[in-house]
């Protein structure tokens, strides 16, 4: 039976709010979620879905933007042989990368916490294919995820010009990333 986590994010710079579902079982593992937000002062919706090998290397990534009148969509895929392809068209610019990074979300933050099961204290360099946001195009991002404690991991990009610390639940979905996005929860 698929295990399912659901969750809601909030940030507030935006300001958006996010609710993605991550879905895991033996054949795949799946990230799908809608974000709320602002571009370009129109209200805009995004939908993704993310789809991952059971090792959590990208299969494919679907992103579908609608703000105002306009629309746009976004489609990569990856095939066995570590070859991308962009709306079914060769993207050899990112071959190689093993995850895809929607620069909308936290949630493809997971993707490479679960592939690398780092130990603590230790450090990994990975390339992905970054959807930039709100340009909506598409970079090799070279990264390092340090793993600092049990649920607490370092984030860098752009060789060290961002760094954000992240706190993961135990399915390894971001709950809070740095002062940006943080998990929404009921409380009493």
């Amino acid at each position: 039976m698929p295990v399912m986590r659901r969750i809601l994010w909030h940030f507030p710079r935006l300001p958006s709010m996010e609710r993605c579902n991550l879905i895991e079982d033996a054949a795949a593992n799946r990230l799908e979620g809608t974000v709320l937000t602002l571009l370009e002062a129109q209200p805009a919706l995004i939908q993704y879905s993310v789809t991952c090998d059971s090792d959590w290397s990208t299969r494919d990534c679907t992103v579908r933007i609608e703000a105002g009148d306009s629309a746009a969509d976004v489609e990569l895929s990856r095939n066995s042989q570590g070859l991308w392809f962009r709306a079914g068209e060769p993207a050899p610019e990112f071959d190689g990368c093993m995850d895809v990074d929607l620069g909308f979300s936290p949630c493809t933050n997971t993707l490479p916490i679960r592939r690398l099961g780092l130990k603590i204290g230790a450090a990994a360099r990975i390339a992905a294919v970054w959807l930039r946001f709100p340009r909506l195009d598409l970079l090799r991002s070279d990264q390092i995820y340090t793993r600092l404690d049990t649920n607490l991991y370092r984030y860098q990009s752009g060789d060290g010009a961002f760094t954000a610390e992240l706190v993961v639940d135990d399915h390894g979905i971001v709950t809070q990333y740095a002062d940006l996005w943080r998990e929404l929860r009921g409380g009493a």
